[in-house]
């Protein structure tokens, strides 16, 4: 029997129809996953509540945690409802959010994606779709059906051949196009290879050294901005990059520089209300979300992926902004600050994942009247005593978001 015959047989005839679920293994994973870390964050955000200690909750916190814990829940959801179905000429993946159907005459082709992690299907007009071997375990009916499909990268190359042939733009002759369409592709991967290092680097170096906080943040901020010169430079690159989730040339190389700068802004920028700049946040990353909008405008892409993309983005482009007036509130605020005295009226710790922390109570002062919590170390915590006296600067903020922190106390009497 030769090879062709052996794929005649396992290949699903006319009318065959199989349906292939979520691993049970998964499944399982799901629900462990959800009641450990959606239920984890959610016990350690409230844990001082629930101890009857009156800590007030950060609504960036909060935000946060409703979000992880609704994408905790989905993902718990797809793993008891997804699957594909394979037919004779049409596959289908069904989600909890609707389903994606495709037939063989609407497919471009299709690609292995590396380390057996399943496929990627493009189709000839929209978004690629994307099937997870170990999420889903497909047989070998479903290896012959996928084997049939065009080879992607194949075809990818043919276009792109196509295209530089017929740009007037790259030169003169088809050879010369074709010449210039690689040195251009070639430069736009040494691009955008260098981003992605610089935001990995500046995350890593924003978060554990203290000393280069300043630097990095400064870093953190240009690197978005960065991307869209790159995208716009290398437009014709970047309109057929990532498998063609055009967005995706932008999106990977800013997410790291952003979370640095939300976590800097959590931990560092010391608001006495965060919800000011929660407010304004959307207003501080509008124009990097307009430069956006009309570098995409310029893109044949279809429209559901650009709304996709954009809906995504324009939360990222939320907490850029975000964060950037919190640290840039602090960092050039120069101004004295207005010292309140107030003292120790007792202590707690709390145990989390990022580790155990220490807390003095203080008693209320200055825009803190029912008392505030403030964050020491282990050996100011053990030599703390009710009745110590504690002082806090107050400062108005460069952008005009009051900011605090503690300080050593001027001798009495000073004003």
């Amino acid at each position: 029997m030769t090879e062709g015959t052996v794929r005649d047989e396992l290949y699903p005839a006319a009318g065959d129809r199989r349906v292939y679920r979520v691993a049970k293994w998964l499944r399982v994973a799901a629900v462990i996953a959800t009641l450990a870390l959606a239920g984890g964050a959610n016990v350690m955000l409230f844990q001082p509540l629930w101890q009857g200690l009156n800590v007030p909750v950060s609504p960036l916190l909060m935000s946060v945690d409703v979000l992880f814990t609704l994408l905790m829940l989905y993902f718990l959801w797809w793993s008891f409802t997804a699957k594909v179905t394979l037919c004779a000429d049409t596959i289908e993946e069904s989600t909890p959010f609707g389903s994606r159907r495709l037939r063989k005459s609407e497919i471009k082709g299709c690609m292995r994606l590396p380390k057996g992690g399943g496929v990627l299907i493009a189709p000839k007009n929209g978004v690629p779709l994307t099937i997870s071997k170990d999420s889903y375990n497909p047989d070998r009916y479903f290896d012959a059906w996928i084997d049939k499909l065009p080879d992607l990268k194949q075809v990818q190359q043919q276009e792109e051949e196509v295209r530089a042939r017929n740009d007037p733009s790259l030169g003169v002759t088809p050879a010369q196009r074709l010449a210039t369409y690689a040195r251009r592709k070639s430069h736009f991967g040494k691009v955008y290879l260098g981003l992605l290092f610089a935001s990995m680097a500046v995350f890593y170096v924003g978060v554990l050294a203290s000393a280069a906080f300043a630097p990095a943040v400064f870093i953190a901020a240009a690197i978005p901005w960065c991307c869209l010169v790159a995208a716009y430079l290398y437009k014709d690159q970047w309109s057929h990059s990532a498998g063609g989730n055009n967005a995706t040339a932008i999106i990977v190389p800013t997410m790291m520089p952003v979370l640095m700068l939300f976590i800097m802004a959590s931990s560092r920028a010391d608001l006495v209300d965060a919800s000011q700049v929660m407010a304004h946040g959307a207003l501080a990353g509008l124009p990097w979300l307009l430069a956006i909008v009309v570098l995409m405008g310029n893109i044949a892409v279809p429209l559901r992926q650009k709304l996709l993309s954009l809906l995504f983005l324009a939360a990222l482009a939320w907490v850029y902004g975000g964060s950037l007036l919190a640290l840039g509130n602090r960092m050039f605020d120069q101004s004295p600050p207005q010292v309140f005295r107030t003292h120790v009226v007792g202590w707690h710790v709390t145990h989390g994942k990022g580790g155990t922390h220490y807390y003095l109570e203080l008693a209320g002062w200055g825009p803190e009247p029912g008392g505030t919590h403030l964050r020491v170390g282990y050996a100011t915590y053990h030599a703390a005593h009710r009745g110590d006296p504690v002082c806090m600067g107050l400062h108005p903020g460069r952008l005009g978001f009051q900011w605090v922190h503690s300080m050593d106390c001027p001798p009495e009497g000073t004003p």
